[in-house]
């Protein structure tokens, strides 16, 4: 069976928790206890006078300049993502290989860069978009907040089901990349050492989406992918690909 990496998502999820968690941090420390005496100024500003609005935007243009500077860099994380599912892909791919030949190979894999590359682009660029949506969010609870005369406890509620939201969003974007990255290096590596099909294989539980349910056991060739792709690149697919044994004789 091929295993998923559920040790290379586990430290995705906690750097992209940690990472949402530092911002947080910062709102937490440093607008909260302005919150106060924002309302105040807010409460009692002359129509024509809008500076406790650019106050807000000067506290969280601050904060996101401090977040860049105390944050996990980005490239980080998606090339740290990358490396331990690429590692333990192919350990999975090599232990699966000699438990059908009895014989230990060795393959080149000179599309592995570009592959790290393309990923990394992608996941920086995932990554970067939730506090940045976030930012938008929370400078908008505030704003309107403010304007209506609503409670300081309730801005900052709305303000931490943001993050929760937020965060949400990060475990599924790192769920769903740890997912198709494991199948796509799974198929440039079958089909490395000459394997053109695989025999679809799911979970068998109750998660499997009724789509996938149907392919169980089911043979599928690399270069006739079926509705929604191959194994693992629909969104967050843990189906996988075994081998056809008899081809690696073949070989």
């Amino acid at each position: 069976k091929w295993l998923f990496p559920n040790a290379a998502e586990r430290e995705y999820l906690g750097s992209s928790s940690d990472y949402l968690k530092t911002y947080e941090n910062l709102v937490i420390e440093q607008l909260f206890p302005r919150l106060n005496l924002l309302k105040q100024e807010a409460s009692a500003f002359d129509r024509a006078d809008q500076d406790w609005a650019s106050q807000v935007e000067a506290i969280l243009s601050s904060l996101v300049i401090q977040f860049d500077k105390k944050k996990l860099p980005e490239e980080i994380m998606a090339m740290k993502a990358f490396e331990n599912t690429s590692g333990f892909n192919k350990r999975q791919f090599l232990e699966v290989i000699k438990s059908a030949i009895a014989v230990d190979i060795f393959i080149s894999e000179p599309w592995l860069q570009p592959v790290s590359n393309s990923f990394i682009s992608q996941n920086v660029a995932l990554i970067k978009s939730v506090p940045e949506r976030l930012h938008l969010e929370v400078e908008g609870v505030v704003q309107r907040g403010l304007l209506q005369g609503q409670r300081v406890e309730t801005i900052q509620a709305e303000i931490r089901s943001r993050f929760k939201v937020a965060e949400n969003r990060a475990e599924l974007i790192a769920r769903d990349q740890i997912g198709k990255i494991n199948g796509q290096l799974t198929q440039l590596r079958q089909k490395e050492v000459g394997l053109d099909r695989y025999v679809w294989r799911t979970s068998l539980d109750e998660a499997v989406r009724p789509a996938h349910a149907a392919r169980e056991g089911k043979i599928f060739y690399w270069n006739n992918p079926p509705e929604g792709g191959h194994v693992g690149e629909d969104f967050q697919c843990r189906c996988f690909p075994e081998i056809v044994a008899s081809d690696l004789f073949e070989e």
